[in-house]
């Protein structure tokens, strides 16, 4: 338990209330929208349009399970850069 004050006084709060709070407070994207979005710009590097389709599709997956570390957040600094540099097999 982790201790906050609420309205002037103390109260506990368990860490996966504190989490949902937090959650509660990010833009949200709707998830079709944010594949298509993801889709498009796989594509527009020059990747297959069903496989960018399939790889928007999982890392949305990733971020709608909560594991954040592998979704949409990574689309442009680890994704589109290293694909432009060459690291990544885009056929």
């Amino acid at each position: 338990m982790t201790a906050c004050r609420v309205g002037g006084q103390s109260a506990s709060v368990a860490p996966l209330e504190r989490a949902m709070a937090m959650a509660d407070n990010r833009t949200r994207v709707d998830a079709n929208k944010l594949t298509e979005f993801s889709a498009r710009s796989l594509a527009k590097l020059g990747m297959p349009d069903d496989d960018a389709r399939m790889m928007a599709t999982m890392l949305v997956a990733c971020d709608l399970r909560g594991v954040e570390s592998h979704g949409v957040a990574h689309l442009r600094m680890f994704y589109i850069r290293r694909a432009r540099q060459g690291f990544i097999n885009l056929n």
